[in-house]
């Protein structure tokens, strides 16, 4: 064999080995490239946990999923989109009337990224979510309104304050009233109450008495007229006994005190006492003088001439 011929049998050996190696190359290459299909999720289970305000709806998955979320007014609902998921076997609607949660309902769609199902949860009132990934349990999410649950916790503490706060007030009110049913005793009582001043103002005589007047008695007595009132359970602060008024009628005041009462007697000034009213007021008494007394009518006499 010579040279030349081992050269030419080298290079058809080595061209051979190379139209093996093609096709198995190309063979592989397809094999990589075609579509790999995703895994999909599916929808286990949906149900509520918590009570009230703090409920919230969970919603259990076979494994995790991408999702999206958004908000619509009318109705008032919450859209969460699951990508890659089945619906699962669960019958919808599902109802739920607790919490924020009145129903809810899923539909699945086939779409060139693949399938979709899609969550609407009507809702009760319009608020935030917020939509959680359990951390232990992979594919759990976990819809809640932390809003909703501020707003009724710190509504029960603000009515449990009020009640707290009227039943305090019905107590001291209640301590109150024991303590004005109570009977104080006299220098207790005397100590209070005091008549102050005497005085006129617009056709009414005002008794003025330090501490208020709880109880007093009036009445009127004859021959001459006159006119009594008797603070009980108060005592004198005026150094003067009798105050003149010569107002309506009415002459004076005169002031005498006794162990458990002032009394006040008011002197007409012709014999004929006014027709009166005594309201309590603030300062004390108010003797209002409703109509003035008649005068005397002296008949001039002529004498005539003889």
């Amino acid at each position: 064999m010579t040279k030349t011929f081992k050269v030419l049998a080298l290079v058809l050996f080595v061209l051979a080995g190379h139209t093996t190696l093609v096709p198995s190359m190309a063979i592989a290459i397809q094999e990589n490239s075609k579509p790999q299909v995703a895994k999909l999720s599916s929808v286990k289970s949906i149900s509520l946990s918590g009570e009230g305000a703090a409920a919230e709806l969970v919603i259990a998955l076979t494994t995790p999923a991408t999702y999206t979320s958004y908000k619509t007014t009318a109705p008032l609902r919450l859209v969460l989109d699951l990508s890659q998921t089945a619906q699962g076997t669960i019958n919808y609607p599902i109802l739920l009337n607790k919490g924020n949660f009145k129903t809810v309902s899923a539909n699945q769609f086939d779409t060139e990224a693949g399938v979709l199902t899609r969550i609407d949860v009507e809702l009760v009132k319009d608020a935030e979510a917020v939509i959680t990934a359990s951390a232990t349990k992979p594919g759990e999410l976990r819809i809640s309104f932390p809003i909703i649950e501020q707003k009724t916790a710190s509504f029960k503490k603000d009515s449990i304050d009020k009640d707290n706060t009227i039943i305090a007030k019905q107590n001291v009110q209640t301590e109150t009233k024991n303590s004005s049913n109570a009977t104080p005793s006299p220098a207790e009582t005397l100590s209070q109450r005091a008549l102050s001043s005497i005085s006129v103002k617009n056709d009414t005589i005002i008794l003025k008495v330090d501490g208020g007047v709880a109880d007093y008695n009036s009445f009127q007595l004859s021959k001459p007229d006159r006119f009594v009132i008797d603070l009980l359970n108060t005592t004198l602060s005026m150094s003067s006994h009798l105050i003149p008024l010569n107002t309506s009628g009415i002459a004076s005041a005169r002031i005498g005190v006794y162990p458990d009462k002032v009394r006040v007697v008011l002197d007409s000034i012709n014999g004929n006492f006014p027709e009166t009213s005594v309201v309590k007021s603030d300062q004390g008494l108010s003797v209002k003088i409703i109509s003035k007394p008649e005068k005397n009518v002296v008949e001039e006499v002529k004498l005539k001439p003889k």
